[in-house]
C-alpha cells in the first residue's frame, strides 16, 4: 500500500541522517562518517504501527466500495457517446412530444445533479474529490440536450427547405414562357389546381413551423440561415399569388398576340374579328362607366377640399354652439355612410375598377374634418376661459393689495361691494364656456374654480 510504503521509506531515510559530532568537533578525525542511531523496520513499535495502518486502510476501503456501488447508476451516462446516442434516438423517428420529453428529461437531470451531486466526500481516512466527475456528468447532460435540439432543428430545417423548393418550383413554372397552344392550356389548367397545391404545402409548412417553435420554451437560438429560411418560407404563398395574377395576364396577352394556327394567313381574319369585337365591347362598356363616374362627382368637393382652410373659414363665421355640434355630427355621419355604402371595387362590363384607395381617402378626409373642428373649438374655448381666469386673477391681486392711504381703503371697500356683481358676470361667462367646452380643458377649469373660492374667501 502507498501509505505503508511511505512509512517504510521514512524510516529508511532516517538511517541516513548524519551525526552532529563532525560538525562541532572539526579538529578531530573520525574513521567513518557517523550517523544518528535510528529505529529499525522490525522493531515492535514500528511493526505494530504498520499493522494498525494496514488494518485501518482495509476497514476504510469497505465503505468506499459500498459508496462506489451507488455511483454505478451514473456509469451509463459516464460511458455514453453523445453523438451515437442522439443518432440512435432520431433513427427511431420519435414524435414531437417524445423529443420534447427527452429534452425536458435531460435538463431536469442536469438540474438534479447540480443540486444533489457533492463536490467532495470524506469517508474514514479518505478525502475524495468528485468535482471533476460532477462537472463531467453535468456537461454530458447539457451536450445531450443541446445536440437533440440542434439535430431536431436541422431535420426540421431540411423539411422546410423541401417545402420552399416546392414553392420555388411552382414559382418557376409560373414564369415559364409558353411556346405552343398546348403549353398555354396546360399552364392554365395547372393554375386552376394551384390553390390546392399551395394549401397542401401551407399545411405541411404550418406543422413544420410548429415543430420548430417547440424549441422556444428551451430558449434555443436558431442559426441565422435557419431563421432566414423560416421567415422566407412564410412569404412564398404571397409571392406565388402575385405571380399567378401576372401569369394569367401574360397568358391572355400571349393568346391574342401569338399565331398558333398552321397558317398566319388563316388566323389574321379571326384576330381582326376578335379585335373588332373587343373594341366594340370596350366602347359599349365606357358608356355605363361615364354614367357611373358622374355619380362620383358628388364626392369631388370633398376630394379637393383643404381641411385646414375649410375649418378656418368655418370658424371665421363665428358659428353658434348648435352649428358646431351639427357640423361635427354631420362629418361623423357622412364618414359612417361612406363606410357602409361606398364599394371597394366595381365590375362594369369588361372592366374591374378598384376604388378602395378613393374610399379610404374620402373617409380619412371626413375624420380629419371632424377632429380638426373639435380641436379648434376646444382651443378657442380654452382661450376664452384663460381670459376669465385672468379676470379672476386681477380680482384676487386687487384683494391682496395693501392700502397705504385712507382713500385707497374706501376705494377698495367700495369695489368689494361691487365684487359680487363682477363675480356673477364672470361666473355666467364661465358657465357658458364650461357648457360648450370639451374634456380637453377640464384640468384647467379646476384651477379656475380655485380662483373663485379664493375670491369668496378673501372678500367675505
Amino acid at each position: 500500500m502507498v501509505i505503508v510504503s511511505l512509512l517504510k521509506r521514512m524510516i529508511l531515510e532516517s538511517h541516513e541522517i548524519p551525526a552532529i559530532h563532525p560538525y562541532v568537533l572539526a579538529n578531530l578525525t573520525f574513521l567513518e562518517k557517523p550517523y544518528l542511531t535510528s529505529i529499525g523496520l522490525i522493531e515492535p513499535q514500528i511493526a505494530d504501527l504498520q499493522a494498525t495502518i494496514e488494518n485501518s486502510i482495509r476497514l476504510a476501503i469497505i465503505p468506499i466500495k459500498a459508496y462506489c456501488k451507488e455511483y454505478n447508476i451514473h456509469s451509463h451516462l459516464y460511458n455514453i457517446n453523445v453523438e451515437s446516442y442522439v443518432k440512435k434516438f432520431f433513427e427511431g423517428n420519435p414524435s414531437l412530444n417524445r423529443i420534447k420529453e427527452e429534452i425536458s428529461m435531460q435538463i431536469k437531470m442536469k438540474l438534479k445533479q447540480e443540486k444533489t451531486f457533492p463536490e467532495n466526500i470524506i469517508i474514514g481516512l479518505f478525502f475524495i474529490n468528485v468535482e471533476s466527475l460532477k462537472h463531467l456528468l453535468i456537461s454530458k447532460r447539457i451536450e445531450l440536450a443541446e445536440l437533440i435540439m440542434k439535430t431536431h432543428a436541422s431535420l426540421t430545417t431540411e423539411k422546410i427547405e423541401i417545402c420552399c423548393a416546392e414553392y420555388n418550383r411552382m414559382y418557376l413554372k409560373l414564369i415559364e414562357v409558353p411556346t405552343t397552344v398546348e403549353q398555354v392550356f396546360e399552364i392554365r389548367e395547372w393554375i386552376n389546381d394551384l390553390p390546392n397545391l399551395i394549401s397542401d404545402q401551407t399545411e405541411i409548412l404550418k406543422r413544420l413551423l410548429k415543430e420548430m417553435d417547440m424549441l422556444d420554451p428551451f430558449l434555443w437560438i436558431l442559426e441565422d440561415e435557419q431563421l432566414k429560411l423560416k421567415y422566407s418560407s412564410l412569404i412564398w404563398p404571397y409571392k406565388i399569388s402575385l405571380k399567378v395574377k401576372e401569369s394569367l395576364e401574360n397568358i391572355a396577352i400571349y393568346i391574342l398576340e401569338k399565331p398558333y394556327l398552321t397558317s398566319i394567313g388563316l388566323i389574321e381574319p379571326q384576330i381582326a374579328d376578335l379585335q373588332a369585337t373587343i373594341e366594340n365591347s370596350i366602347r359599349l362598356a365606357i358608356i355605363p362607366i361615364k354614367a357611373y363616374c358622374k355619380e362620383y362627382n358628388i364626392h369631388s368637393h370633398l376630394y379637393n377640399i383643404n381641411v385646414e382652410s375649410y375649418v378656418k373659414k368655418f370658424f371665421e363665421g363665428n358659428p353658434s354652439l348648435n352649428r358646431i355640434k351639427e357640423e361635427i355630427s354631420m362629418q361623423i355621419k357622412m364618414k359612417l355612410n361612406l363606410e357602409k355604402t361606398f364599394p371597394e371595387n366595381i365590375i362594369i362590363g369588361l372592366f374591374f375598377i378598384n376604388v378602395e384607395s378613393l374610399k379610404h381617402l374620402l373617409i380619412s378626409k371626413r375624420i380629419e374634418l371632424a377632429e380638426l373642428i373639435m380641436k379648434t373649438h376646444a382651443s378657442l374655448t380654452t382661450e376664452k376661459i384663460e381670459i376669465c381666469c385672468a379676470e379672476y386673477n386681477r380680482m384676487y391681486l386687487k384683494l391682496i393689495e395693501v392700502p397705504t392711504t385712507v382713500e385707497q381703503v374706501f376705494e377698495i371697500r367700495e369695489w368689494i361691494n361691487d365684487l359680487p356683481n363682477l363675480i356673477s358676470d364672470q361666473t355666467e361667462i364661465l358657465k357658458r364656456l364650461l357648457k360648450i367646452g370639451t374634456t380637453i380643458i377640464i384640468s384647467q377649469l379646476i384651477i379656475y374654480r380655485k380662483w373663485i373660492c379664493w375670491i369668496h374667501f378673501c372678500g367675505y
